[in-house]
């Protein structure tokens, strides 16, 4: 989450969307320090706030009279790309690193095995993980598939994953990831700023989503991110 009083813009990040590109070549325009940006007076994590919950936050005056964006991401290619940062990043892979965000990645044989896996429910914490969670002082544990389920209609609508038809956008303009260049020079515009260009950052290495998904992987995806591909027009 960004917001800028000279300029009167929210910009509401949901993760693997761009969001941090997009983040990271504005507090450079507006020489601001992103690491001292995505954090709150209090020091709390707040980078990927909810729109409902930043309009609460700052107040329906100012949220109304600002220009507030976000970017979506087709659910297939950002679930791949969850999947390819929990697996390739050390922080989720080593259980002494940060243990709220670890999950024993190494029971998934790829990343069908992940998403056959997420169909079935088999996302509770195995005996072996609770153990290591106990150990080093964790109350909660971490559920992949509650992180991700309807996350762009959570973040972006006043409805915690609503049903069909239910919650209403919060923002002004929501761009698309597939589309991000583009998008974003059209925030640049609407806002009054130069026409910025973006340096991709936080990418994973995977290859195109649609070589990846055979039916039955869609299927399963698609159960649980409905809401997600039909608000945001997404095709199958």
């Amino acid at each position: 989450m960004l917001i800028n009083h000279q300029y009167k813009f929210i910009f509401i990040h949901i993760g693997k969307t761009g969001g941090t590109s997009v983040e990271k070549v504005l507090c450079n325009h507006l020489n601001l320090d992103f690491e001292t940006t995505k954090r709150d007076p209090e020091g709390k994590w707040w980078k990927h706030a909810w729109a409902r919950y930043m309009k609460e936050y700052i107040g329906e005056q100012i949220w109304n009279d600002y220009f507030t964006f976000a970017f979506t991401r087709h659910p297939f290619d950002m679930i791949l790309s969850l999947y390819s940062m929990y697996t390739q990043f050390p922080q989720y892979t080593n259980p002494e690193g940060q243990a709220d965000l670890y999950h024993p990645w190494n029971q998934y044989e790829n990343f069908e095995d992940f998403i056959l896996s997420m169909g079935e429910r088999k996302h509770e914490p195995d005996e072996k993980w609770q153990l290591q969670l106990k150990q080093l002082g964790v109350k909660t544990s971490m559920n992949i598939w509650y992180d991700i389920e309807n996350l762009q209609t959570s973040y972006l609508t006043n409805s915690w994953k609503g049903k069909k038809g239910e919650g209403e956008i919060l923002v002004d303009f929501v761009g698309r990831y597939e589309n991000l260049t583009e998008d974003f020079h059209q925030v640049c515009q609407i806002v009054g700023l130069p026409k910025l260009d973006l340096i991709h950052h936080g990418a994973t290495k995977h290859k195109n989503y649609q070589k990846l998904y055979t039916k039955r992987m869609k299927k399963i995806v698609y159960n649980h991110s409905s809401l997600d591909i039909e608000r945001f027009n997404y095709s199958v």
